[in-house]
């Protein structure tokens, strides 16, 4: 089933979202302790921690699409595992893009969110960014984490979405 949703009075012209474009394409990771970062791209929106995707190694990770070809990346979502204990999604984090891949000075800044609220489980979180412009890198930076009792954890995620302008 194909979501499309206009973004009519949002800054980006009525352009029309498509679906989720991340299936098929390449992906990597800062680190991974659980789980492959291919499963946070699998549509798989109930995923416990070793299902999903894990890094407990930094106090920052990220996590990368490349796309085969480039695309306007206008909305984003995260889901938070469905773990028994708590939930570990970042509370503060950045979307970047890149056309070369090397995100050493030449990305540009797509989004940021800082200090958001504690997850709760297998909760999905839609982000909505006036981009218009096409890359084929995109890579989410995790700067802090919590979990719901409060405490410092590694990093987890069930799956992320992007969805590109058509």
């Amino acid at each position: 089933m194909l979501m499309v949703n206009q973004l009519v009075g949002f800054g980006c012209g009525g352009l029309t979202l498509g679906g989720d474009a991340t299936s098929g394409q390449t992906f990597s990771a800062s680190a991974t302790s659980d789980g492959a970062v291919a499963n946070l791209f699998n549509n798989n929106f109930t995923q416990t921690g070793p299902n999903g995707w894990g890094n407990d190694t930094t106090d920052t990770a990220w996590v990368q699409v490349q796309f085969s070809a480039p695309q306007a990346i206008g909305r984003y979502t995260l889901t938070s595992v469905n773990d028994v204990d708590y939930t570990r999604a970042p509370i503060s984090f950045t979307l970047k893009a890149s056309n070369t891949g090397s995100f050493s000075g030449e990305e540009v800044t797509i989004d940021t969110q800082t200090s958001i609220s504690v997850w709760s489980q297998a909760q999905t979180r839609t982000f909505d960014v006036a981009n218009t412009t096409a890359y084929t890198y995109y890579r989410l930076n995790m700067t802090a984490k919590t979990d719901s009792f409060g405490r410092a954890v590694e990093y987890y995620l069930a799956e992320i979405e992007m969805m590109a302008y058509s």
